[in-house]
């Protein structure tokens, strides 16, 4: 735990970069010591906690280190080492065996404490206070669910996927539009531990086909179509190229309505073995950049990040209704 308080942000760019700086060099000598850390090649994710007038939400970016422009106040910084890259391939560090990286987490004073659960079991102990209250309403399909009833789909939902063969860590890319469904396979997946893979529903064939390798994606949910792009003919003409997908099921099809009637045949204690084996602070979204500068780039989003994003959002504005699934990185993983 590497401690660098609350930094004020507004002429403090320098005080910001300071404390970025210390939380680097305490994350640098901490898995390197003596230096060793010169010759390594690595990526640097640096995750800020904002203030915005009193509750805190979650920015998410990648540095090496940058200086990045954010508002007010940052209530803490979190900094992870991964691997870099050369060309396609992830550099390998040469620790001795047996030797585990961990996360260096910073975190100054707030509040309000943060929420510090997964997503499944914060809908279950929403559930349990508010069974009969409306979870999800989706007027352009007609579809509106109370809590219980929501809770109960992504459960059963979320046994199909373990039918399936989801493990933990796998991911599953989503490619579609907002809809109920889009909700429901975010919330099945966080509940077994597998991350979503957002897919902008805008991409052309080389953003889909370089997303799908580039996440290691083994199953793609995706809408048949939209607008005018043809999801069915784009998945079929980038399959070839992508070695990894195991599986597409398309919304609005009788492969869809089988997926969703296969968990019938799990226990429930499955479901419930499966969560226990899940952290807060393990990911369970990964969101793309649009690629307007290059290829896609992403950021991997925890329940942690989620949870505490669309709860301080909602408490700030003083609202209780939260989209959860957002059509590109940019609308935000809770918009109100």
């Amino acid at each position: 735990l590497h401690e660098v308080g609350e930094v004020p942000i507004g002429e403090p760019v320098d005080e910001l970069s300071l404390a970025l700086d210390q939380a680097i060099t305490a994350v640098l000598l901490d898995q390197f010591p003596q230096g060793r850390h010169r010759n390594r090649a690595f990526e640097m994710k640096v995750q800020f906690g904002l203030r915005h007038g009193g509750p805190v939400a979650h920015r998410s970016i990648q540095t090496a280190p940058a200086r990045p422009r954010c508002a007010r106040r940052a209530a803490h910084i979190d900094v992870t080492l991964v691997p870099g890259r050369r060309g396609d391939r992830p550099v390998r560090w040469g620790r001795r065996k047996g030797q585990v990286m961990q996360l260096s987490h910073a975190q100054g004073s707030t509040d309000v404490p943060l929420l510090t659960e997964t997503v499944g079991e914060n809908l279950e102990h929403t559930t349990a206070r508010f069974p009969n209250r409306d979870a999800l309403i989706v007027r352009h399909q007609g579809i509106r669910c109370t809590y219980r009833q929501f809770d109960e789909a992504t459960d059963r939902l979320a046994k199909s996927f373990l039918r399936l063969g989801v493990e933990l860590g796998d991911r599953v890319g989503i490619w579609s539009p907002n809809n109920a469904e889009w909700v429901a396979v975010q919330y099945a997946t966080a509940k077994i531990g597998a991350i979503l893979v957002n897919i902008n529903p805008a991409y052309r064939t080389s953003e889909l086909a370089y997303v799908l390798n580039q996440s290691g994606c083994r199953f793609l949910i995706s809408a048949p179509s939209y607008l005018t792009s043809d999801y069915r003919a784009m998945v079929a003409s980038v399959e070839g190229d992508v070695s990894g997908l195991e599986r597409t099921i398309f919304l609005d099809s009788a492969e869809w309505n089988d997926l969703f009637d296969a968990g019938d045949g799990i226990p429930d204690e499955e479901l419930w073995e499966r969560e226990s084996l899940l952290d807060p602070d393990q990911p369970i979204n990964i969101q793309y950049t649009s690629g307007t500068t290059g290829f896609p780039k992403g950021a991997t989003l925890t329940h942690r990040n989620i949870l505490n994003n669309g709860f301080f959002c909602g408490e700030h504005h003083g609202f209780r209704v939260l989209r959860l699934g957002p059509v590109s990185r940019r609308s935000g993983q809770s918009d109100v």
